[in-house]
């Protein structure tokens, strides 16, 4: 069909250009779609499709068409609400598709029919085939960390602790993933790395890093001379960054670029409390390793990236601290998507003078940097304590938090706390070490705490 003079508003390049599997089991049009729940009649994800099968599928067809017809998607609402609602502080996602592949929109739009059908392959993969994971941190889930799947498992708990639209692990046959992920999956990431179309890859998880297909894919971009076309990015806990003999810093360099985002949501005891395995001595470590290689290649680059809870602020004394010290000129900061059993980990849900409090402890730290951060780092740390100051009518991660009922809300917050309660039993480890820094904001943990006895 013939490309439009203007593109509609709700025209994305993901359904054509992307290939997404997530590690619930499930093929999206990219990593942040939006899943109503069941009464409101969502589209049908079928988890067993081959990549072929899912490019021309009911669902992805029916997306692609809408989006011609300039139709607002309910699957694209976390792109389709405003700046003020979006959990980071610049850009939604819909504007990295289409700045990023803008020289293909001519080619989608000659090998689409009107009717959404497309012959146009996908030239970015982000398959999340492995939930192996090293880590447990507090807002993960066990639908993506191996590690919290074992946790569940064996100390029993029953607790739903969803993910999109996943409640319990038990709505997942693990055994028939597996062999899905290895029979077909797999085989179809190394299909697409030798077949020179790839253009751009996400490596995520899990822990990348530590599953073989990562490794793998990079050996067959190298060794079929297509490196040097492929973008790559990366979200990694950093715990390791060499494998069976290779070493990432000597094989990124052959790529074409690549963004690599190590995750870091505090440093010191409170980014070991929430990220449980990590240490943060070895992350530095790799962090330097890696850095004072790449840091003259403009073409990678490379920057911490923190999910911002309550107890982020806990260690971010810490992080500034290196950062100042590496010269570290870029970090992204995103606020931590509270699902229903991490809702306490959210500053939206603070009272307003506990909010205050906590706004108070996080602009007293970042201000002690403002001559030692790089700029781009202080200025975006401020600006994302500007965004937390201003009221928010949906809790990320909760929709709709300002139009639940008084008694919903401290039901959810009771229930938070136990499960927050129950990891550090579990753990061995105890919020009140790095709550009792603000004493409103103790007194309001305790008080949830006294509820839920009552």
């Amino acid at each position: 069909m013939k490309r439009p003079d203007k593109l509609s508003k709700t025209f994305c390049t993901a359904p054509w250009v992307h290939a997404y599997y997530d590690s619930t089991g499930q093929r999206f049009p990219c990593s942040i779609i939006y899943l109503p729940p069941p009464d409101e009649d969502p589209l049908n994800y079928d988890t067993q499709r081959s990549l072929e099968e899912w490019r021309n599928c009911d669902t992805q067809v029916q997306m692609r068409k809408d989006m011609l017809d300039g139709k607002v998607i309910r699957e694209c609402n976390h792109c389709n609400v405003g700046f003020g609602e979006q959990r980071r502080v610049e850009k939604v996602y819909k504007d990295y598709w289409n700045s990023t592949y803008n020289s293909l929109i001519d080619e989608i739009f000659d090998k689409t029919e009107p009717d959404g059908t497309t012959t146009f392959n996908p030239v970015s993969f982000d398959y999340r085939t492995n939930i192996k994971c090293n880590f447990k941190c507090r807002m993960c889930t066990p639908f993506q960390s191996s590690a919290i799947y074992d946790e569940v498992v064996n100390n029993n708990i029953t607790d739903h602790i969803g993910y999109y639209n996943r409640n319990d692990i038990e709505e997942i046959d693990w055994v028939t993933k597996k062999h899905y992920e290895n029979e077909i999956l797999d085989k179809e990431f190394l299909e697409a790395a030798h077949s020179g179309r790839l253009i751009d890859i996400n490596f995520a998880g899990g822990e990348p890093l530590l599953l073989p297909i990562h490794w793998d894919v990079l050996d067959t971009l190298i060794e079929n001379d297509n490196a040097s076309n492929v973008e790559i990015r990366y979200q990694s806990n950093l715990s390791l960054i060499s494998y069976r003999g290779k070493h990432l810093k000597d094989l990124v360099p052959k790529f074409k670029s690549c963004a690599f985002q190590a995750s870091i949501d505090a440093g010191g005891a409170a980014g070991e409390y929430l990220r449980t395995g990590l240490n943060w001595n070895k992350w530095k470590r790799n962090y330097i390793e890696l850095n004072n290689t790449w840091k003259d290649i403009p073409k990678i680059n490379f920057w911490p990236q923190a999910s911002i809870t309550i107890f982020s602020i806990f260690g971010l004394d810490e992080l500034c601290q290196f950062m100042s010290e590496q010269d570290i000129s870029l970090i992204d900061i995103q606020l931590v998507s509270a699902s229903e059993k991490i809702t306490m980990l959210s500053p939206y849900v603070l009272p307003d003078n506990v909010k205050q409090d906590w706004l108070d402890y996080y602009f007293s730290v970042i201000k002690k940097y403002n001559n030692t951060l790089h700029s781009n780092v202080y200025n975006h740390l401020y600006k994302f304590g500007e965004k937390i100051s201003e009221p928010l009518n949906a809790v990320p991660g909760m929709g709709s938090w300002k139009n639940f009922t008084i008694e919903q809300k401290e039901r959810n917050k009771i229930n938070s706390y136990k499960y927050l309660k129950k990891l550090d039993d579990i753990r061995g480890s105890d919020m009140n070490i790095f709550l009792q820094n603000i004493p409103s904001l103790q007194k309001w943990f305790n008080e949830i705490r006294d509820a839920g006895l009552a």
